[in-house]
């Protein structure tokens, strides 16, 4: 970063991919609502722990892309549907 608005538009960035992180880890524990799973059955069915699930609903720890899409797939969620819905969530809090 050579200028100060250099440093500006990288914070702008990386507010922008943690505000999308937040949206994406909330939709993970709606759609497990919606299914009726718990935590556990979630993890059983993505091949991870109970811990994993609830970390990553509670924003204590941002999944690795190899863990998310595992979940997403265990949820049904994988494709275009999902980065949608992420972007409509985003676009919601931005105008908040």
């Amino acid at each position: 970063m050579k200028t100060l608005n250099d440093f500006r538009e990288f914070c702008e960035y990386l507010n922008m991919a943690l505000d999308s992180v937040q949206i994406a880890c909330g939709l993970l524990k709606k759609k497990r609502e919606e299914r009726g799973l718990s935590q556990r059955e979630l993890a059983r069915m993505a091949k991870t722990t109970p811990e994993s699930i609830c970390r990553i609903e509670r924003l204590s720890r941002v999944p690795s892309l190899g863990l998310y899409l595992r979940v997403l797939n265990a949820l049904g969620e994988m494709g275009d549907g999902w980065i949608n819905e992420i972007e409509v969530e985003y676009e919601k809090d931005q105008d908040e």
